[in-house]
């Protein structure tokens, strides 16, 4: 692989997480807008975490094959610290803040440690061992093998537990699970091809629209009380959407954008403290009341301080990376 090829994977994941961060932490503040559809993009933000995810785990097994326990060890030194910090530094003193300490279940917060209170870790640290199966000596014919029981019990979940009166697969379930677990291998298949997947021009673009207006097309006519029963349509969407989205990190005009060193240096940053601005804003989002001051500065104040809070959190858990080795 050249270094050009190393620079542009860099750019197009760096940028793709720069996106899928904004639209899951825009996801989750329903409550400081004044009109609660604008928080929207958390399917799409987290397909395209999952689906990074293990592209580049595909793309490091290529390179640097690893037994499991070293497999596992990596990701565990990764997110482990960062949740424990949160746990320590925010958490218990926002619990001690709220007046809830002497009524919260001690065990409950002790097994955090080793259980993440974050249903997005809990999942991807579910997939990381089931991909590394997958990945290891990766075939066409393995993936497929994996797939298929998925897609079937996905189907089944999906008609036998999914209430198709309502919206709900928007919410946790096993449909969800299977679906981001979907989005997630499908990531190694990419990874696969990745030095094949090209930026195709106009017509990619014209597809990701079309996509996009597909899934907000049908998110409208659901929120109309109106087709139900096609859920489905906006996860099978995000299948070909983190393709197109990967193709089009690979343009030109994102090379140009990420060529200019205060957005590229921005985006890196971003990038890099994915988790802990994860982690961050689900832990602070509800806790001061940020929602009663008035729209956009609730939103000004709550960016900053998640920014900080998340920056302050992964350099104290890099210490602690580099303690343990």
């Amino acid at each position: 692989m050249s270094a050009r090829d190393k620079n542009n994977k860099r750019e197009d994941t760096n940028f793709l997480r720069f996106v899928a961060i904004i639209l899951i932490v825009n996801t989750h503040l329903k409550k400081f807008y004044p009109v609660a559809y604008f928080a929207t993009g958390g399917i799409i933000g987290n397909s395209i975490f999952f689906m990074l995810s293990s592209l580049g785990l595909s793309l490091s097994e290529k390179e640097k094959p690893a037994t499991l326990l070293k497999y596992l060890e990596k990701r565990i030194v990764r997110i482990y610290p960062s949740v424990w910090l949160s746990l320590i530094l925010l958490q218990l003193p926002l619990l001690i803040y709220a007046k809830k300490a002497a009524n919260y279940d001690l065990l409950s917060f002790l097994g955090n440690f080793f259980y993440p209170p974050f249903w997005f870790l809990q999942a991807i640290m579910v997939y990381y061992f089931i991909g590394y199966f997958i990945m290891k000596r990766y075939s066409d014919r393995k993936f497929a093998l994996a797939v298929l029981p998925l897609f079937l019990a996905y189907v089944f979940s999906y008609f036998k537990y999914t209430d198709l009166s309502r919206y709900s697969i928007g919410h946790l379930s096993s449909v969800v699970i299977f679906f981001y677990l979907g989005i997630f291998l499908f990531g190694i298949f990419l990874g696969s091809r990745n030095y094949k997947i090209r930026y195709g021009g106009a017509r990619d673009l014209i597809w990701t629209a079309i996509l996009l207006i597909l899934i907000y097309g049908n998110k409208y006519l659901m929120h109309r009380s109106m087709n139900f029963h096609a859920q489905f349509v906006e996860q099978l969407a995000c299948f070909p959407l983190v393709y197109l989205l990967l193709k089009v990190s690979r343009s030109p005009l994102i090379s140009r954008l990420m060529a200019l060193p205060v957005f590229s240096d921005a985006i890196a940053w971003t990038s890099a403290c994915t988790l802990e601005i994860y982690i961050v804003h689900v832990a602070i989002r509800d806790r001061f009341g940020m929602s009663g001051c008035a729209f956009p500065f609730n939103i000004m104040i709550f960016v900053p301080l998640t920014l900080l809070l998340a920056s302050l959190i992964r350099q104290s858990a890099l210490r602690i990376r580099m303690s343990l080795g």
